[in-house]
Parts: C-alpha cells; sequence; structure tokens
C-alpha cells in the first residue's frame, strides 16, 4: 500500500446529508480524531456542515433541492464541486458514497441522512449496507439514533448506553442465526424477518452487547429512550 493510500486508509471520512443535525452530534462524532476527517457534502449537506464550522473537501449533488455551493470564495474557496444530473439511478447520498469508497476510506460516518423524508431515510439504510458490503467501517450518525449494520459471520459489539433501547432488524429479507448477547432480551440462533418486529426495543444488560447473524445482515438502531436527540 502506497502512502496515500495508507493515508486515506487511516484517516476518516464523513459524509454530511440535507437533514438537521444537532451541534452536540457534530462535536461527538469531530472529537479524539488525531487527523481532520475529509469531508464530503451530499447536496444541501454543504449547508449543514458550514453550519457548524465544517468546511467541504467535497460537494456532490444535482443541487434540485438547494443552491449550488458559492465555489473559490468564503468557507468553499477550496472544495472540489462535481454537479450530477437529477435524473439518476443513484441518490446524491449514495454517489457521494461510492466517492468516498474510491478513495480509499475505510471508516465513514453519514451525518444529516435521516429523519427527513421517509423514502430517503430507507434509501440512506440502503447506502449504509452498501458501504459495509464495500468493507468500510460505516454507520449513521442522526439525531435521535445511531444505526450500524452486522454483515453475517461478523459480530457487532457495542458499549452499554444508559437510557437507550437497541433495536435490531434484518437488512434484507430475513437473517437467520442471530444472536444477541449482553440485552435483557437474548437471543439464541434466531430467525428475524421483514414481516415480524421481534428485536425492536431490546435494552442493554451488560457492559457490551454483541451482535450477529450467520446469513442475511442486520441493521441495529440505538435510540434514546425519552425521543431527545443523542
Amino acid at each position: 500500500m502506497n502512502s496515500e493510500k495508507k493515508d486515506r486508509a487511516q484517516r476518516s471520512c464523513l459524509i454530511f446529508g440535507a437533514c438537521a443535525i444537532l451541534e452536540g452530534t457534530v462535536r461527538r462524532v469531530m472529537a479524539n480524531r488525531e487527523v481532520p476527517p475529509f469531508i464530503i457534502a451530499a447536496d444541501a449537506g454543504w449547508q449543514q456542515a458550514l453550519a457548524y464550522g465544517v468546511q467541504p473537501d467535497l460537494i456532490v449533488g444535482d443541487f434540485d433541492s438547494s443552491e449550488k455551493p458559492p465555489l473559490g470564495q468564503g468557507e468553499t474557496n477550496q472544495a472540489q464541486c462535481i454537479v450530477l444530473p437529477c435524473e439518476k439511478d443513484d441518490t446524491d447520498l449514495h454517489f457521494a458514497a461510492g466517492e468516498a469508497v474510491k478513495r480509499g476510506f475505510l471508516e465513514i460516518v453519514l451525518l444529516g441522512v435521516m429523519g427527513g423524508r421517509f423514502d430517503q431515510s430507507l434509501a440512506s439504510l440502503a447506502t449504509l449496507l452498501y458501504l459495509r458490503r464495500a468493507g468500510a467501517r460505516a454507520y449513521i450518525a442522526g439525531e435521535k439514533t445511531e444505526v450500524y449494520c452486522a454483515l453475517p459471520g461478523e459480530t457487532l459489539c457495542l458499549p452499554r448506553r444508559e437510557g437507550y433501547y437497541l433495536s435490531v432488524f434484518p437488512a434484507e429479507g430475513r437473517a437467520d442465526g442471530v444472536y444477541e448477547h449482553g440485552v435483557v432480551y437474548p437471543l439464541e440462533n434466531a430467525s428475524l424477518r421483514a414481516d415480524f418486529p421481534l428485536g425492536v426495543s431490546n435494552e442493554f444488560a451488560a457492559e457490551q452487547a454483541d451482535i450477529s447473524c450467520e446469513t442475511g445482515g442486520l441493521f441495529v438502531a440505538v435510540v434514546r429512550k425519552d425521543g431527545h436527540c443523542i
């Protein structure tokens, strides 16, 4: 691995979407990083990033729902911009995720991609699954929820968080060989189906929850109980 690829593999990437983000969420994701993350903004995500003093390195989008960034001036002076056609197969966020993968980033956090339009939130989950299958350590950091994805054969280990639910859903139509340890309602070699929410509203019972499956993949949501934002 050459030095540039190694640097990118070690450097994290944050992708900003257009949905509202709490300042505390942005601070938490940005904290304790020795190397500043590479910042990609998807469409109106550039405005969200700048609102919290985060300057994008790359801005992508068709800008059908926001104005184009004022490139070459102010806080977007150094940003590269890729203008996409409005009629395309992927979303602006998914294109941004693809750019992160092409650049070799292995830790990718999606911000401001949940809580807006329901269909776009589902599309964001599809993008998370794409990133995980591409080999990235990726998750969604939202106002009320964090979403992770566990692929078959791997174990997702989450530290205990007081005041939070932990919900597990199949990433595809069905997940088999599902195990949940360190939770109030453990599962042993269970099956989760898309038509029955068996894994919803579990809770931490140990200092760490371990979640895995043998087939299908899982979406794991950590949700604050009182409904306030993370």
